[in-house]
């Protein structure tokens, strides 16, 4: 199997600069010099930046001109694509300085004429009274560039590995956080760098929770619903296992519905159609003439955060768009079924379609 080392570093600090010159032609339309940010997503989005460790001591500065400097500690173990970056002391012999977050501001603060025009992601700040400019940013994450999709997508094959490591381990008596601990072990040597949080569900008999030191049973149905954030770039899938090995006749034919359901809405995903209709018309056909129900969203956007838009939700109101990157995750549940199948598979719409950023069966 290949690792993510797919991307260049050239080929990443090209487009986070294009990243960075696209904000800054909404930034002179909108009056600004410049932005502060220091959402961990917005510096992954302009600056690649990635670490170690999470929540690392940063933060960064677009100029109307499109210029990126990043201000991050000097013993911050990370990679990052910037024009200029200033380092600041934020460790003593190992030992982190506290505040950290705020001496991250406080080194670019220092290299502004006047703090007070600047835009910023900091909901609260009393140095600015310049509206956020969050709104910008979502409207821009929304549609996903190259660099991107490469990246969800190698995330989806880490998951994949985990996902084929439980077919052989998969039985009566291995409790659950074994076999997150197979899964998560699997993930991580794909991936090739540590793969950060794992989402969802590991339960056994049990529509969505984590793990737990409890045995699998037989008969039980597990949907191992997880994600993997690669660089920041998160994925979502979900595989359902039989405990036993092999499904009964009724959880049978629960998965070939649920199957059918993705297919479902595959067929009826394009550029501008209704995310509230599409749910709808699968959402009936999942539970039409059973007492099965189906209780949550179809799906998601996924990218820098595991949840984003388009939601496939009828709370919401969105419409799919070119670019988009998602997740469809019908499922069924209910009596007999011990506890129900979920499956989901994650898309990036291209070209006015909808394509599978997965190859692993939905059967394994």
């Amino acid at each position: 199997m290949k690792n993510l080392k797919v991307i260049e570093n050239g080929q990443r600090n090209g487009a986070c600069r294009a990243r960075r010159e696209a904000f800054a032609r909404e930034l002179r339309f909108a009056g600004l010099p410049g932005a502060l940010l220091v959402q961990p997503a917005h510096l992954a989005y302009f600056f690649g930046l990635w670490g170690w460790r999470q929540n690392l001591p940063a933060a960064g500065l677009v100029s109307s001109e499109g210029e990126g400097v990043l201000a991050v500690g000097a013993s911050a173990d990370c990679t990052y694509f910037a024009d200029r970056a200033v380092l600041f002391e934020d460790s003593r012999m190992s030992t982190p300085v506290e505040d950290r977050p705020q001496l991250a501001v406080e080194a670019l603060l220092a290299i502004v004429s006047d703090p007070k025009l600047l835009g910023t992601d900091i909901a609260r700040f009393p140095v600015t009274g310049r509206n956020p400019v969050v709104d910008i940013i979502t409207k821009m994450r929304r549609s996903k560039q190259a660099d991107e999709v490469a990246l969800i997508q190698h995330s989806v094959r880490a998951i994949e590995a985990g996902y084929r490591a439980l077919v052989p381990v998969v039985r009566e008596g291995l409790t659950e956080i074994e076999l997150y601990s197979v899964f998560q072990a699997a993930a991580t040597i794909y991936a090739g760098v540590p793969v950060g949080e794992l989402g969802n569900d590991f339960r056994g008999g049990a529509p969505a929770g984590g793990p737990r030191p409890v045995p699998l049973r037989a008969g039980d149905l597990i949907p191992v619903d997880a994600g993997v954030a690669l660089y920041n770039y998160n994925s979502d899938m979900c595989r359902t296992y039989a405990v036993s090995g092999k499904r009964t006749a009724l959880q049978e034919t629960a998965f070939q519905r649920v199957r059918q359901g993705l297919e479902l809405a595959e067929s009826l995903i394009r550029p501008g159609v209704s995310c509230r209709a599409v749910y709808a018309e699968v959402s009936d056909f999942l539970t039409s003439g059973t007492n099965w129900r189906f209780g949550h969203h179809l799906g998601h956007g996924i990218g820098l955060a595991a949840v984003e838009s388009p939601r496939i939700n009828p709370n919401w109101d969105d419409y799919f768009q070119e670019g988009d990157t998602l997740t469809l995750e019908p499922g069924i549940y209910g009596e007999g079924l011990n506890e129900g199948i979920r499956l989901e598979q994650n898309y990036v719409i291209l070209d006015g379609k909808l394509q599978p950023l997965s190859t692993l069966p939905l059967d394994l």
